[in-house]
Formats: C-alpha cells, structure tokens, sequence
C-alpha cells in the first residue's frame, strides 16, 4: 500500500485527561489490486501521567479494507467469514 493523503486530525474533548479520542483518515492506493483504499479511523488512547501510552484502540470500516483489496465478492456478509474457496 502507499499512502496518498492523510486526513485532518480531530480531537475530541473527554472528561478524562489522561484519555485522547481521536478521529482522523488515510488514502492509500493497493498496486496489487489497483483500488483506493480511503478509511476512516477513531482512535482512543489512555496514557499515564508521564505521558506513556497505556492502552491504545482503533476502531475502522473491515468492509473497506474487504472491498480495496478485491475480495469484496468472497465476502459472505453477516457471518464475519470468506466464502469457502476464495482468495
């Protein structure tokens, strides 16, 4: 993948300050598949009060990966799992 662009980045205020909600996106092109693949990103970190990361989660589309990777078709939708025999 190569990245293309990335996105502004949004912060977000939490009652929390040692915890950052973040919202941002990324376009990448695949030259295996020859797709764009532009995703969506929400990222909570928590740190500690010497700022060290201690939990970090993101949360994205798996469908846009699915589709920008050519195997939107080998999908089986409602089961999270690929058809049986695809690539």
């Amino acid at each position: 993948m190569r990245l293309q662009k990335e996105g502004k980045v949004i912060t977000y205020p939490s009652s929390d300050e040692l915890i950052a909600v973040i919202e941002t996106s990324l376009e990448f092109f695949i030259p295996l598949t020859g797709q764009e693949y532009n995703q969506d990103y929400v990222c909570i970190l928590k740190v500690r009060e010497d700022g060290k990361i201690t939990s970090y989660r993101e949360y994205w589309n798996p469908l846009v990966s699915i589709k920008a990777l050519g195997r939107a078709n080998s999908f089986e939708p409602g089961s999270g799992e690929f058809k049986e025999g695809s690539k």
